[in-house]
């Protein structure tokens, strides 16, 4: 099974990631104002073989109780089947869930089944060409006063998968389009919700470097790993340049200064090297002008074009491209930049020895630190222990003398 919840929030607000708490199996929400949807996906030998609940709805098998849209749709793909029924509420099948399939105990499962009641919709599909059968439930507001609060749990030892998401509307990239952005994380993989620097809403700090945001992210996020355990190749951004109005550049060239533009980026931890620097290679960033195409007929192909460069896969079908051409110099360089960053300084025959003395140092001192508190808490029992005695044999004594 894999379940997939999303919090979409107002965008005028921005989420405070303190609001979430991520640890190795469970993902804690606290007074979230956002939309949600909750999606269950099970393969078909997940399924039980008796028709679990429904004796109100009446459907008895798909090939009498469905309706199609016909043999063969226009796409060559078979069609699809769809049953309808109104019903009064979620209730009996928030009871088959409660009392069927969460065992007693499990406060978790017994939740859930609850919140199903207050859904505005519920959905289920089986995609036959998949074999999976999906729920999906959505609730366009929180079910408390003050948002969702909420822990979604995930075990170590379960094969399952949960995935989270907690998103807002972005500037869209097209006037027709809808773009969403924000934390991702998967339960009991991930170990914190990781966001772009450049996602950040403050003004000053994007007009200091002449950029309007960043658009689009994909690829290893992480930014708190060492490069030695990165095991993709790394990410791509596509970030929006705060261009200079035409109106205001001069075109006396005596006097026209060079337009700039910094991308801030992160640099992860290094091997050590003798030297204490390290070079890394980092591609020129591709630059263009995208312009919607204007004329209502089908927009030209050009078969010498290069296509599904994977930025252009971001933007509307009808799209142009125009694209700067970088000039390396001398001629003939490769459009790579060499930088050298620092690194760790370790030599491996003088400097292992003091690198192994911190690092035993350091186990040594929590160490001892673990059994200095381990020894005051001992002390602390038994000074309890020793007193709770000396009280129980005085009072003791006093109750023969009274006798």
């Amino acid at each position: 099974m894999k379940r997939r919840v999303t919090f979409i929030h107002d965008a005028e607000g921005e989420f405070d990631p303190k609001r979430a708490h991520l640890t190795s199996d469970s993902l804690s929400i606290q007074l979230l104002d956002a939309a949600r949807q909750e999606r269950l996906t099970f393969g078909f030998q997940e399924l039980p073989n008796e028709k679990a609940f429904g004796q109100d709805v009446n459907c008895t098998v798909p090939e009498i109780s469905f309706t199609s849209s016909g043999d063969i749709l226009k796409s060559g793909a078979l069609p699809s089947l769809q049953f309808h029924q109104l019903l009064p509420s979620l209730e009996q099948f928030a009871t088959y869930i409660r009392e069927a399939i969460c065992p007693k105990q499990d406060i978790i499962c017994l939740n859930g089944a609850a919140l199903i009641r207050s859904a505005d919709t519920l959905d289920i599909d089986y995609d036959r060409v998949q074999n999976s059968f999906v729920v999906t439930a959505y609730w366009s507001k929180a079910t408390g006063k003050d948002g969702w609060k909420d822990t979604i749990y995930h075990e170590r030892s379960s094969e399952d998968k949960t995935d989270i998401g907690i998103l807002a509307t972005q500037q869209d990239l097209e006037p027709d389009e809808v773009r969403i952005g924000g934390f991702l994380a998967m339960v009991g993989r991930d170990e914190e919700l990781n966001e772009y620097q450049l996602s950040t809403a403050d003004s000053l700090f994007l007009e200091s470097h002449n950029i309007r945001g960043l658009r689009h992210i994909a690829g290893e996020a992480d930014l708190e790993a060492p490069d030695w355990i990165i095991q993709r190749w790394g990410s791509q951004l596509l970030v929006e340049l705060a261009t200079t109005n035409p109106e205001e550049i001069n075109v006396d060239t005596k006097n026209h200064e060079d337009w700039k533009s910094t991308i801030p980026l992160h640099l992860r931890y290094l091997h050590p090297s003798s030297s204490g620097y390290r070079n890394i290679s980092m591609p020129w960033p591709i630059v263009f002008w995208a312009c919607t195409y204007q004329d209502q007929g089908k927009m030209g192909y050009n078969p010498f074009d290069r296509a599904n460069l994977s930025w252009d896969d971001l933007f509307a079908p009808k799209t142009l491209f125009y694209q700067f051409h970088p000039s390396p110099e001398p001629r003939g360089e490769k459009l790579i930049e060499t930088i050298q960053v620092p690194a760790l300084k370790m030599n491996k025959d003088t400097d292992f020895i003091a690198n192994q003395a911190i690092e035993f140092g350091t186990i040594a001192v929590v160490l001892l630190g673990f059994l200095w508190v381990s020894w005051k808490l001992g002390f602390v029992a038994r000074s309890t222990g020793v007193q709770s005695n000396q009280n129980q044999t005085t009072r003791v004594a006093g109750s023969k003398k009274t006798q």
